[in-house]
């Protein structure tokens, strides 16, 4: 399965990245886990909150973006029609934008997200001496 990188559409931070997509739908996408890398807070408190989507008969988190933007919801308990898919990321395609990275090899290592910040941090680096 690809790796693929989720990016805030407001202020273009990227807040997490993933390669367990459940499904696909045409205003978001499920996942079942989000690298540790994220940068998405997990508003617990958000009973007041008006939710990032609203979904039927299912307990919810909202999924925020270091700018407050709420980019999806974190799925605490599914009604039926998503059945299996308690405690998975719903992330909504208008709020985000996503692009896919190397497929995946079993011997090749991908870098993550911190891996690739920290080169960006070495290019700016190096950069910075030169000029």
């Amino acid at each position: 399965m690809d790796s693929f990188v989720i990016q805030c559409n407001s202020c273009n931070n990227i807040v997490g990245d993933s390669n367990a997509l459940v499904n696909e739908f045409e205003d978001f996408f499920i996942l079942k886990t989000i690298n540790d890398t994220i940068k998405i807070k997990i508003d617990k408190d958000n009973i007041k909150t008006k939710k990032a989507i609203e979904i039927d008969d299912a307990v919810t988190n909202n999924l925020s973006c270091e700018c407050l933007l709420n980019v999806g919801v974190y799925l605490k308990t599914a009604p039926s029609e998503l059945n299996g898919c308690s405690g998975c990321f719903i992330i909504i395609k208008k709020f985000t934008h996503t692009y896919s990275l190397n497929k995946m090899h079993e011997n090749k290592k991908i870098k993550t997200i911190s891996d690739l910040q920290k080169d960006v941090e070495n290019i700016k680096n190096v950069l910075s001496k030169i000029l």
